[in-house]
């Protein structure tokens, strides 16, 4: 345990708990889309998704181990999906919005 204890020293056990439930969240949310992901891509559909479920997968090994770099990517993935969002479904509101409401959802979390 003691890669755990050294990336958690200082923190409360609240955060701790916080820290690796989010992780967990985000694992799962990875895990969940690649397989519709890598289908959605084989069909000749964006690449973007299988991407995204990489970034999420890393992410929350990262939350879950209380690596700082966590927040981060998210933070990374959050930015460069906005530009990735208006490219592809322009100014419409609700194509934006079922592209950026999750990813936006897990950043304020």
């Amino acid at each position: 345990m003691g890669w755990f204890t050294k990336e958690w020293a200082g923190r409360s056990r609240l955060a701790i708990v916080a820290g690796v439930a989010f992780g967990v969240v985000l694992l799962a949310a990875g895990l969940l889309m690649a397989p519709f992901a890598w289908q959605l891509a084989a069909l000749g559909g964006s690449i973007y998704y299988i991407l995204l479920a990489l970034v999420l997968l890393a992410g929350g090994i990262l939350y879950a181990t209380g690596r700082r770099a966590g927040p981060l990517l998210l933070l990374a993935a959050v930015v460069l999906t906005v530009p990735w969002a208006l490219w592809e479904a322009g100014w419409n509101f609700w194509p934006l919005f079922a592209r950026l409401f999750a990813l936006l959802a897990l950043l304020a979390a």
